[in-house]
């Protein structure tokens, strides 16, 4: 049995290493060579000028290791074969002295030769990082202030016109150098936008700065990169790339103030409105609007620009509507199953939807994000799987959503109604469920808020567009 041990050994370890090249190169759309992979935050799917660059540093590190690899271990594997100990063997094989010389310095100048090729590009790439594009270094790029909090990030744009402040999404234009300039507010972050650029901290008292350039107009999706507490997973964001006309469209509509509701002459008149709740039935978005700059006590940490809301630790709701997600990119306002339009997903989506009554499908759980929840649903579909009943305000809002016209409205409802079960730990459930809390920043102990209320809050913020 001795006689197998080095076998069984070198075995495994070259089949544990194969095993995982292979299963890299079969997942859906990776290629090593063009980085075409569809998946949403892959590396392979360079569409920013540094993120290419990095991925060619990637692929040359991958393929002088991958030379190395097949070098030494065949090497070693012939070595191991060739002189194996066989029946009969009983004397102990000629040692050398301490082996060729020749040899040995090859060895070392193959080695330092390929850190070399490995170095060349990365020593550049560093290089670039660390300077912004001198052909953009005057008034042509833009600069956005960063700032990470637990658990979502704020974007601050510097205009000429004014400054715009949202949150959640970076908006820029194609091929144009963006500054981000980085801090953290709170405790370390990290920066992560795969398909544009690389990975840089937002360290508190400290400003770290980097440039990006998105190649392609789209859709793209980041996140903190450096565990931040207990709701690091779910601090997202996106980020939308628009054409430069598009930018310049989006740039104008950030700045103007929050569009007031229907019939409301002026944001002071809410003050005026009755508080007796019988706006609830005739105009929720009135009663929202009351709610959220008065009893809800929202403009406490909330701002939106042409009211009373002046907070300064919470995000920037103006234009919160023309968003396209919500909670830092965990809840989705856009199409639930990608193609509406796909007769046969509609009719799976139907099905689900009859079946559910409420309940929620096997494996369901925690999967907030569109595709996931595709996944889970029909797979639920297809195979028959037996519904788990989930507890009250836990789960069911997530078949709840699934089931609504008005995805963005559910949103918006089941954010401020159940953000604990959302993202626990956020401030905003601390805000409003802690007594001490309450005391401090909204001056009672009270804030009574029955469910007709929240949604009306709902109604309004949905309004903010």
């Amino acid at each position: 049995m001795s006689k197998l041990r080095p076998f069984t050994r070198l075995a495994s370890l070259l089949g544990a290493a194969f095993l995982s090249l292979f299963l890299v190169a079969c997942q859906e759309g990776t290629h090593f060579t063009n980085g075409s992979s569809k998946l949403k935050m892959s590396t392979w799917d360079a569409k920013g000028e540094i993120a290419y660059d990095q991925l060619g540093v990637f692929e040359v590190t991958l393929w002088v290791c991958t030379v190395l690899f097949i070098l030494v271990g065949g090497a070693f594997g012939y070595v191991v074969w060739k002189f194996r100990e066989r029946p009969g063997d009983t004397h102990m094989p000629e040692q050398e002295g301490h082996g060729n010389p020749l040899i040995e310095l090859g060895l070392i100048a193959g080695s330092i030769l390929c850190l070399v090729i490995i170095a060349i590009p990365t020593v550049n790439i560093l290089f670039k990082e660390e300077t912004v594009p001198a052909d953009t270094a005057t008034s042509k790029h833009i600069d956005v202030d960063v700032y990470g909090w637990q658990w979502w990030w704020s974007f601050e744009y510097k205009t000429e016109q004014g400054t715009i402040v949202t949150a959640n999404e970076l908006t820029i234009p194609v091929d144009t150098v963006v500054v981000l300039n980085l801090r953290g507010q709170d405790v370390i972050h990290s920066f992560w936008l795969p398909k544009i650029a690389g990975k840089t901290d937002l360290i508190p008292g400290r400003l770290n700065q980097m440039w990006i350039k998105a190649n392609e107009v789209g859709h793209y999706y980041g996140q903190c990169a450096e565990y931040c507490g207990e709701s690091h997973a779910y601090m997202l964001f996106r980020s939308n790339v628009l054409s430069k006309e598009d930018f310049a469209a989006w740039q104008k509509h950030q700045l103007t103030d929050a569009a007031k509701p229907a019939g409301l002459a002026d944001w002071a008149d809410l003050q005026k409105l009755p508080a007796d709740g019988s706006l609830l039935k005739t105009d929720p978005v009135l009663e929202g609007a009351r709610l959220v700059l008065g009893q809800g006590g929202c403009a406490q940490c909330h701002s939106i620009n042409g009211t009373i809301a002046q907070g300064a630790i919470a995000p920037n709701l103006t234009h919160v509507a023309s968003r396209t997600s919500l909670a830092a990119g965990l809840l989705d306002h856009r199409e639930f199953w990608g193609d509406t339009d796909n007769p046969e997903l509609a009719a799976k989506r139907a099905a689900a939807l009859q079946k559910l009554d409420g309940k929620v499908p096997e494996g369901w759980e925690g999967n907030l994000s569109a595709e996931l929840s595709k996944e889970a649903i029909i797979k639920w579909v297809n195979e028959g799987k037996d519904v788990v009943t989930g507890t009250p305000g836990k789960k069911d809002f997530r078949v709840e959503i699934a089931a609504s016209g008005n995805r963005m409205l559910d949103n918006f409802y089941h954010w401020v109604r159940y953000s604990e079960q959302i993202k626990p730990g956020n401030l905003m459930n601390y805000q409003l469920q802690n007594p001490e809390a309450r005391e401090k920043n909204y001056k009672t102990h009270e804030l009574k808020l029955n469910d007709q209320q929240f949604r009306a809050i709902a109604s309004f913020l949905q309004s903010l567009k």
